[in-house]
């Protein structure tokens, strides 16, 4: 996981790894409810850790990519999610 970002905004980038997974051969085997229940709970996370500093009201974006298959990730946009096979 990757965070970049100033005061006012901070981009997450999280890269998932599917080689060794039981359940999911790649992101798009995984559901819509628990990737945005996945990306939810790292936002929430971030949220966390940057209360009380600067960067306590900064919007929070984030991409969740497939190590294996790139043009496999999801996008938030902090309202919004973004499936890139859905294109």
């Amino acid at each position: 996981m990757s965070l970049d970002g100033d005061e006012d905004e901070l981009a997450y980038n999280v890269t998932l790894d599917f080689d060794a997974a039981d359940d999911y051969d790649n992101l798009t085997d995984i559901s819509e409810t628990n990737i945005k229940t996945f990306l939810n709970a790292v936002k929430s996370k971030i949220n966390t850790e940057v209360d009380g500093t600067d960067y306590e009201g900064a919007d929070i974006k984030g991409k969740a990519v497939d190590n294996d298959k790139s043009g496999y990730y999801v996008k938030y946009n902090g309202s919004t999610y973004t499936y890139s096979w859905d294109d």
